[in-house]
């Protein structure tokens, strides 16, 4: 009989802590949408339908504390367990996401631009809160909170592929590119957004191998594993073409423009593809045996970004010769400092 109730006391405990924690997470979760998200879809809501800015910015500064209060009423009233966090604050990032979407294939296919800010006010917010709120029922019934942050991933990513893969066909990114092909491309890539956002979902939300931090840490090398690939044709075309040593943003992102070059924006795509492929085939396998929490992945994510401005500040001093080498010092940085926080971790 002691035994039994030891044991039910550190059950007791246990689950107590687990729903402590995913209290924190569910807070600081609807928190961030609250700083960031909210306070602006809200603003530019009221301001476009009352047309005083006043308003609008108070109603923007009020935004944050009302999150704050009604995800801390509803945690109070409502049992919170894993996956609600995850679920209900990715749910917020799709929704505004396939608004926006939505919104611009309203505009370019029925040429609605009349009260335009009415219309793309009312579905961010719309679908700010209602993802959010979607999320927060689907986590409720369960599934892996790994699986819904892959679905954010793939919700930017698919699109992505689809752009990169056309690119490699064509050969250029977006030149002589018409309006009507501009509206196919929009459809399309909400679709794909949609579509290969809920698919991941559906495939992965029975994998409770892949943790938060997991799939974060997945995310993050799809880009890494595409830029560290495309570095070496980058290198070429800079030190083979004449490029402007004024600040450049081409220059100083992942991202890299090849222009009127068909023959190295095929090779750049091709890179890019094979890159995105490889870095996530590699870290899902890592991902299997190593479990990180959600802020192990955050701070892997993040973080090496850094390096890029370290490699980038050496230009500010030397700049004639050494934007020649910079996106391979930049790239450097990066492995290195997220083998680091890997080793870390």
């Amino acid at each position: 009989m002691l035994m039994l109730s030891l044991y039910l006391i550190s059950a007791d405990g246990d689950t107590l802590e687990r729903s402590r924690e995913e209290i924190a997470k569910f807070a600081a979760s609807q928190c961030i949408l609250g700083c960031a998200a909210y306070p602006v879809a809200t603003a530019i809501f009221v301001g476009a339908y009352t047309e005083n800015w006043d308003y609008a910015v108070c109603t923007g500064l009020m935004t944050p504390l009302a999150c704050l209060t009604a995800s801390g009423v509803y945690a109070l009233s409502s049992p919170i367990k894993k996956p609600m966090a995850a679920a209900s604050f990715t749910g917020a990032i799709d929704g505004a996401l396939w608004s926006l979407l939505i919104y611009g294939n309203i505009v370019f296919w029925g040429n609605y631009y009349d009260d335009g800010e009415k219309l793309f006010s009312t579905l961010i917010l719309f679908g700010l809160s209602g993802g959010n709120l979607a999320g927060l029922y689907s986590g409720y019934l369960g599934g892996s909170e790994g699986a819904y942050i892959l679905k954010t991933y793939s919700a930017f990513y698919v699109p992505y592929t689809y752009f990169q893969a056309k690119r490699l066909i064509l050969g250029n990114f977006a030149g002589n590119y018409s309006k009507d092909e501009f509206k196919v491309d929009l459809s399309i890539a909400m679709a794909l957004s949609i579509g290969g956002g809920l698919g991941t979902y559906y495939l992965t939300k029975d994998n409770y191998e892949i943790t938060g931090g997991d799939a974060i840490f997945i995310g993050a090398n799809v880009i890494k594993g595409a830029v560290i690939l495309e570095t070496p044709i980058k290198l070429v075309y800079i030190n083979t073409n004449p490029i402007s040593q004024d600040f450049n943003p081409m220059l100083f992102s992942g991202a890299f423009v090849y222009y009127d070059d068909p023959i190295y924006d095929r090779l750049s795509a091709a890179a890019y593809l094979s890159g995105m492929a490889l870095g996530a085939y590699i870290s899902y396998k890592i991902a299997k045996k190593k479990d990180l929490n959600i802020l192990e992945g955050l701070v892997y994510s993040t973080v090496p970004i850094f390096a890029y401005y370290a490699g980038m500040a050496p230009w500010i001093v030397l700049r004639e010769d050494y934007y020649r080498i910079m996106p391979l010092v930049q790239v450097s940085f990066d492995v290195g400092a997220s083998y680091l926080l890997y080793k870390l971790f």
